[in-house]
């Protein structure tokens, strides 16, 4: 029975690399993958599929920075205030 179950897995496997059955990948990785193939190779029809992973790439990015500048921004206001209470000891 599991060796029936991993043949016909390995022919679902099969099938679908010859229909080059493309779906969007689940995971950052696998967007990236995909973004990078159609950025290699934008004329290869993929009906859509590698442009979209660049478009949610880029949205992902975005996304990132902000949280980074955040974060920057939050350090920077507490080094600001560390600054300030130092300041403020050495003139009491």
């Amino acid at each position: 029975m599991l060796r029936e179950l991993q043949d016909r897995c390995h022919q679902a496997v099969a099938s679908a690399d010859r229909t080059d059955l493309r779906r969007p990948a689940h995971t950052v990785e696998g967007k990236l993958e995909q973004a990078q193939r159609w950025l290699a190779n934008p004329g290869l029809d993929d009906n859509g599929l590698g442009k979209q992973t660049y478009r949610q790439g880029c949205i992902l990015l975005v996304y990132v920075k902000s949280i980074w500048f955040v974060k920057q921004a939050a350090k920077f206001k507490d080094l600001i205030h560390c600054d300030n209470n130092n300041n403020n000891n050495e003139f009491i």
